[in-house]
């Protein structure tokens, strides 16, 4: 346990932390580092009575404390770490251990929910790996770890509580519960249980770390430090904790380290010295809270006026006046509270302090769980701004996406009105949760966010948010780099009447507007319900508008995204390109989806990019039908031609569109295919060895073989390694009636011939369950190829395919595109007569036959070449036709 939590932040990129700690007079030191006060895992030398070398063997070095630290939850503890090494690339990760009141390790839990309680129904010995709980038919296994605690009381005053299970691998609808790992000892029926969830480190407890990357390598090996604040109350579910130091396998040296306990008292008595004219007695008046309103000025000015301004939030007004002095007052971050207005006077400017901000995580404004809080500007508006560009520099700050200028974490009834948010090294502002705890009622309006580094606006989660009268300008710097973005990081997180409008979106590398919910379960959530209206996105890169909500496939069938997402009255201009998406809308919706998606009164006129207006993903594996319903109303196209106005994969797809270009519409364009329903014939009989020239095929590649009832026959694959994690592939072949049958295992980089028994007549489907490596059909005894779904089948080398157009089709198509829109492929395709009708190379595009050639029925060949250009994985489907191709063959 203890080796996990060392891992978790020596293993990551760490960061240089120097924040604004001061140590008060009154303030107890806990805890100073000494050799006599640690317990060494692996070699260690000593240089000296105060500086303890780590020599790495085997193992990362690491140590934890000897004493145990009792936690005051009303207290406030200062870290200060100080280390340094030689050793390129070294980094060095210190955190906070909780222990119980016995001294063991443990993990740090929460509660998940009041009705993730449960009693066992019978007696478990030691072993068990299935446990039956009365209650957990009502529990949902969520995406964080979970693990069972026994021995618990409802109110629980149980906690700490180690007395648990190995982590829960499912949870049936019938309450059996399945360990990843047996039992260590036996449990009584009737034994009180509940459900917790693994809290992330980084949610509980503090982490600091030196990072050789993050500073100069000659101030490494002299030594720098990191300092760090956590409250008391944020240690959960123990009452005391060890320090825990260790590095990513470097060498390294600790000079000193130290912890110091700060109460609430001695955080009241800090002296704050006021700066030049200071209003010594308005200052008293706040501080008593004998007058309601304030002005930062009476705290005067300093070079830094962190402890000034954090001291007038911390005072007992209800409103606070930022100067417009004719500078800016220059912070380090700072944390709001409750019941507090912040006024700027026009054009007053609050800027974060250069060569601050070190911590990943800081912003020049951050609220924890606040509630009834104000931010707004008079007159021209107030202004916070960054030092972006100092950010992005890797020789002067580590990397990271998260120092924003204004920050709400879990609050309600927050106001933001008329600032200007400008240079983040993160968003201008986010709004998210925090420990479960869901931002509600929050109103942004006229706010300007210009030059931020990842989003202008991020939107995480929340119920009743309002984004109005916004202008979001010119982000760049990391991905997604959007104008607004609403997505979530978890399951249970909603996005409940979320409202976008009247707002304008320029020139932002990314997309104008986001909303990406892959990560949603509206059955725990609450249904999506995003409107996105009266907007306008002008010269935006990546396109204007994307639904994005198919990166990954549902973990049970019971788990949904439904509700709805509407977009109306929007006006698109000149969408540019970042290479991946150049569609100024862009819907990708997985199927396990029933969310209700409206367009309506678009008005888009396409730039530069010769990429169709709407491109729309709705991604449906064989066999399961679209849930999703797409709408599209009113679509106004500008500049954009008829062959190149929607792209489509696998869809539910409705609507109308008109044109002002005066090319004349013929919806045929834009129709749906429907998918191929009708009997394909038998393919032709051989006898002997039919060997296949190569081509690859790649992310859980299928295949198919014809065999008649009571006879069997080979088919050999070769299963090639592309050097991501090779892993065995397990091989099951599925009948016309769908029954399973289990071909066995094959190894990276075997040649291996599978032996099939049919039991029934027909095409027969080979399922190749590997999602990262490739597979080549090399011969076959029976008729055999590659199984194309409606989805599309993932090649990864070229050469030369057959397929079936059946008799009396009336319609179907030929499709090509390059994987994630970067790569490019190159296709010919040949009619039976051996005629050449298409020869293209392309990022997408669709080969729709005209009446001529929908009759021509037979054997079709497509010539699947290199592009001589950006090459690599690419898709080819074949809607409304038999999904089964066959390779060349070997003469």
């Amino acid at each position: 346990m203890k080796n996990y939590w060392i891992w978790k932040f020596a293993g990551s990129v760490l960061c240089s932390v120097v924040a604004a700690v001061t140590l008060h007079a009154e303030s107890k030191m806990v805890w100073k580092f000494g050799p006599d006060k640690i317990n060494l895992f692996g070699k260690t030398q000593m240089s000296g009575t105060a500086v303890i070398k780590f020599t790495a063997e085997k193992s990362s070095p690491r140590f934890v404390s000897k004493d145990i630290i009792k936690v005051n939850p009303e207290a406030e503890y200062h870290f200060t770490i100080r280390a340094r090494s030689t050793a390129p690339g070294c980094r060095i990760g210190f955190a906070m251990l909780p222990i119980s009141s016995k001294g063991i390790s443990f993990d740090p839990t929460s509660v998940a929910a009041t009705d993730d309680y449960g009693v066992l129904a019978e007696s478990y010995d030691r072993g068990a790996k299935s446990i039956k709980i009365t209650g957990a038919e009502k529990w949902k296994l969520e995406k964080r770890p979970s693990t069972l605690v026994f021995n618990v009381k409802k109110d629980g005053s149980d906690l700490p509580n180690i007395n648990r299970s190995g982590s829960i691998k499912s949870i049936n609808a019938d309450g059996t519960v399945i360990l990843n790992a047996p039992l260590r000892r036996k449990y009584k029926a009737g034994t009180p249980v509940r459900r917790h969830q693994v809290i992330a480190p980084e949610d509980t407890l503090l982490s600091l770390g030196l990072n050789a990357n993050a500073v100069t390598k000659r101030r490494f090996r002299k030594g720098v430090a990191a300092k760090g604040k956590v409250d008391g109350k944020f240690i959960y579910g123990t009452d005391s904790f060890k320090i825990a130091v260790g590095s990513n396998g470097k060498e390294f040296e600790i000079v000193s380290i130290t912890v110091v306990e700060v109460t609430p008292e001695q955080k009241k008595n800090k002296p704050v010295i006021p700066g030049k004219d200071a209003k010594t007695d308005l200052i008293a008046q706040a501080r008593d809270g004998k007058v309601k309103t304030a002005r930062l000025s009476w705290w005067g000015y300093k070079d830094d006026v962190t402890d000034l301004l954090q001291d007038a939030i911390n005072s007992k007004i209800s409103k606070l006046i930022i100067d417009n002095i004719g500078k800016p007052w220059i912070t380090e971050p700072i944390f709001l509270r409750s019941d507090l207005e912040i006024v700027f006077e026009s054009g007053a400017v609050l800027e974060a302090k250069r060569g601050a901000y070190h911590n990943t995580k800081s912003s020049v404004l951050r609220g924890n769980g606040v509630r009834n809080v104000i931010v707004r500007g008079e007159g021209k508006g107030g202004t916070i701004r960054m030092w972006k560009r100092d950010y992005q520099d890797p020789k002067k700050y580590s990397k990271s996406e998260h120092r924003h200028c204004l920050a709400f974490y879990g609050v309600k009834n927050i106001l933001v009105e008329n600032m200007n948010l400008n240079s983040s090294g993160g968003d201008g502002l986010i709004v998210s949760s925090i420990h479960k705890n869901i931002p509600e009622y929050v109103t942004i309006r006229k706010v300007s966010c210009d030059d931020n580094h990842r989003q202008g606006i991020s939107i995480i989660n929340g119920r009743n948010i309002l984004v109005e009268d916004c202008v979001l300008t010119n982000t760049i710097g990391t991905p997604p780099q959007a104008g607004i973005d609403i997505e979530t990081n978890h399951n249970f997180e909603p996005t409940t009447n979320i409202v976008v409008r009247n707002c304008k979106m320029v020139n932002n590398k990314g997309f104008a507007a986001m909303l990406s919910i892959t990560r949603m379960d509206t059955t725990i959530s609450g249904p999506v319900d995003v409107l996105f209206e009266n907007c306008e996105m002008v010269d935006n890169f990546a396109g204007d508008v994307t639904l994005g909500s198919r990166s990954r496939w549902p973990r049970n069938a019971e788990e949904r995204i439904d509700g709805k997402f509407i977009c109306r009255n929007l006006k698109m201009v000149n969408t540019k390109h970042n290479h991946r998406h150049r569609y100024p809308i862009d819907v990708e919706i997985d199927n396990y989806n029933t969310l209700k998606v409206l367009f309506e009164n678009l008005d888009i006129t396409r730039g530069p990019s010769k990429n169709p207006a709407i491109r729309i993903a709705n991604c449906v594996p064989d066999g399961n039908k679209p849930g999703s319903k797409i709408v599209f109303k009113n679509i106004n196209l500008r500049d954009v031609p008829q062959d190149n106005i929607c792209t489509i994969r696998d869809h539910s797809f409705t609507g109308d569109a008109s044109f002002i270009t005066g090319i004349p519409y013929t919806p045929e364009k834009i129709r749906p295919i429907t998918p191929f329903a009708g009997k394909v014939p038998a393919p032709k009989k051989f006898t002997g060895l039919r060997k296949y020239k190569d081509i690859y095929t790649i992310f859980r590649p299928d295949f198919w073989a014809y065999g008649e009832a009571g006879k069997s026959g080979e088919v050999t694959f070769e299963f090639k390694s592309m050097g991501y994690r090779s892993r065995t592939c397990r091989a099951t072949i599925i009948s016309p009636s769908g029954k399973r049958q289990d071909l066995g295992l094959i190894e990276p980089g075997d040649i291996r011939t599978l032996k099939i028994d049919f039991k029934e007549t027909g095409y027969h489907k080979i399922e190749m369950r590997n999602f990262y490596e490739c597979f080549a059909l090399k011969s076959s005894t029976v008729p055999a190829g590659i199984y194309i779904p409606d989805s599309g089948a993932h090649f990864i080398s070229f050469g030369t395919i057959s397929f079936m157009v059946p008799e009396n089709s009336s319609q179907f198509g030929i499709r090509a595109w390059g994987r994630n829109n970067i790569l490019w492929c190159g296709v010919e395709l040949y009619t039976p007569d051996g005629k050449k009708i298409w020869d293209i190379v392309t990022n997408h595009a669709q080969f729709n036959p005209d009446a001529a050639q929908l009759k021509q029925a037979g054997v079709w060949t497509m010539r699947l070449k290199h592009p001589k250009r950006a090459v690599g994985k690419y898709h080819i489907a074949l809607p409304g036709l038999p999904p089964y191709a066959m390779p060349e063959i070997i003469k």
